[in-house]
């Protein structure tokens, strides 16, 4: 029958008794020499730190620490020389000289600690870029020790979804692994990569800021150059923009994955990056409510808001001939919003149809109200280019203008350029069923989109409408003149009335008037006009263009 001693010599666990003053082995079983290839004589009485390795010996000293308290403490050690894991546990104990020892065993868990490693790189890596996620990143930030030093740096890549569409996954997934080794190549000392959905992030616990402002800048400039990527047999250039944001350490113990998106939304610096901080929140704190004001409004029959009219003039005879009809929303306190805030707003929430619908109808009943319904008058109505021409706002149209009295030739829907329009068939087969029946279709803020003479060719208009901007300085800007020459050349071509809007002076007006410009429309005639101040001013609409 084995005795003890010989049994604790064949066990597959290395037991090590060491002195807890002076550190040297008192013990030291079979299993020690096996694993390290030593005699004896090389292993007992020798102070451990020279047995061992160094990185053995710092998480031996931690848990000696540790086991003070005489309990048993237990950590994981990765041998690198041998790629095994072992699991180190340790306790006090008394020896046969009643001195005070610590007794070490050392199991091999290399298996054990593999399927961890592989969940652990499941729940924390992304398989594709093989990074640190955004699981990771909140773990790491919760190890800072001195938030004043640490911050983030986000960088959401744009035009991702584009690519994958236009040139396929794979294509965009070398565009992403190009960008990755584009980071890895530069990042400096300190500094952690890891990656989320369409983003990447950089996380330094012992930088400056100013380090990440200069780091901000350098990545802003390098996605200003294409990325080449393989494409058909081919290498080609693809442009993907980035938005760059700053966290600094202070604001990392909230929610880490909305920080990092809110980062976005602070002002942008003139280098291009923004860098958070509690203003945003507030911000955004004052859009959620003022969307919530604003839905309540509006399903509260359209509480708050108001049709304003911009007169349109002959350029001619001066006379006022049209008028633009302009939603105005003020929010139960007094405040009166923007339409570059609200318009945008009512597509985002879905409410931009019922919005529309009722801003026709009112402008409808005050032309009605005015008496301005004979054939050369015309009204023109915004139409949200994210509505969906359909039975249903063909139908609305026809009833409300049946219903109210209204001449639908009267009536000019007015489509913004500055999206890109682009109808499906039916929309089409809609659309000139209206027009067949007398309504007219014009194309809004006129070459300020990437595809206006795309527009004049697919859409049936009947006028168009020239931006501001090709006005500003236009009286002392040549190209501008012969740039708005050109425009209505082509539409004079295409037989196509012309407004010009945002003319404030004389000079512009005169040389617009040259130019045989149609319409015009600006402050230099009326600013947009209450109803009631409107029906003041009717005179201004010549007797032969009111009933």
């Amino acid at each position: 029958m084995k005795n003890r001693n010989t049994i604790i010599d064949e066990a597959d666990v290395a037991l090590i008794v060491i002195g807890l003053e002076d550190g040297k082995i008192r013990y030291s079983n079979r299993k020690v020499f096996r694993d390290l290839d030593l005699q004896e004589g090389d292993i007992i009485n020798q102070k451990y730190d020279k047995v061992f390795g160094r990185d053995f010996t710092l998480v031996y000293n931690e848990l000696v620490i540790s086991s003070l308290d005489w309990k048993t403490h237990t950590s994981t050690f990765y041998w690198k020389e041998k790629s095994i894991w072992e699991q180190l546990s340790v306790h006090l104990s008394t020896w046969k000289d009643n001195s005070i020892v610590v007794y070490l065993t050392i199991t091999n868990v290399t298996p054990l600690a593999q399927e961890l490693y592989k969940h652990e790189w499941l729940a924390y890596f992304d398989g594709l870029l093989e990074l640190p996620n955004g699981l990771k990143l909140e773990q790491d930030v919760q190890t800072i020790e001195n938030y004043d030093t640490a911050w983030i740096i986000y960088c959401r890549i744009d035009r991702l979804s584009d690519i994958n569409k236009l040139y396929g996954w794979e294509t965009g997934d070398f565009l992403l692994r190009a960008i990755k080794d584009w980071f890895l190549s530069t990042e400096r000392e300190n500094v952690s990569i890891y990656t989320m959905p369409k983003s990447f992030i950089l996380f330094s616990k012992n930088k400056t800021l100013q380090d990440a402002k200069d780091r901000s800048v350098e990545i802003i400039n390098r996605f200003k150059t294409p990325f080449s990527v393989p494409f058909s047999d081919n290498t080609i250039p693809l442009y993907c923009p980035v938005e760059v944001g700053i966290v600094q350490g202070k604001y990392m113990k909230s929610k880490l994955r909305s920080l990092l998106s809110r980062s976005l939304l602070a002002p942008k610096t003139k280098e291009g990056y923004s860098i958070y901080d509690e203003k945003v929140d507030i911000i955004e704190k004052e859009k959620l409510k003022l969307k919530e004001i604003f839905i309540n409004c509006v399903q509260s029959g359209m509480q708050g808001f108001e049709v304003y009219h911009q007169p349109i003039v002959d350029a001619k005879t001066k006379c006022w001939t049209g008028i633009e009809s302009l939603c105005r929303f003020t929010t139960p306190d007094g405040t009166s919003i923007s339409p570059m805030v609200f318009i945008p707003m009512a597509e985002q929430l879905g409410l931009i149809q019922q919005i529309d619908a009722w801003v026709r109808k009112t402008a409808i009943q005050h032309c009605i109200h005015l008496g301005l319904t004979n054939k050369e008058f015309f009204l023109d109505v915004n139409f949200s280019p994210n509505q969906v021409i359909n039975e249903t706002l063909m139908t609305d149209l026809l009833e409300t203008t049946s219903s109210l009295g209204f001449p639908i030739e009267n009536l000019q829907l007015e489509i913004t350029e500055s999206v890109h329009i682009k109808l499906q068939e039916h929309e089409y087969t809609i659309l000139n069923s209206l027009l067949g029946m007398g309504l007219k279709l014009g194309i809004d803020d006129f070459g300020t989109g990437y595809s206006s003479l795309e527009n004049l060719l697919n859409l049936p208009a009947n006028t168009i409408k020239v931006d501001k901007v090709f006005i500003d300085d236009i009286v002392d800007d040549t190209f501008k003149q012969l740039l708005l020459r050109s425009i209505t050349q082509i539409a004079k071509f295409l037989n196509m009335k012309i407004i010009v809007e945002g003319v404030e002076t004389k000079e512009q007006y005169l040389l617009l008037k040259e130019m045989d410009i149609d319409y015009i429309q600006g402050y230099f005639f009326s600013k947009p006009l209450s109803f009631d101040t409107l029906k003041a001013k009717r005179h201004n609409f010549s007797p032969s263009k009111t009933q």
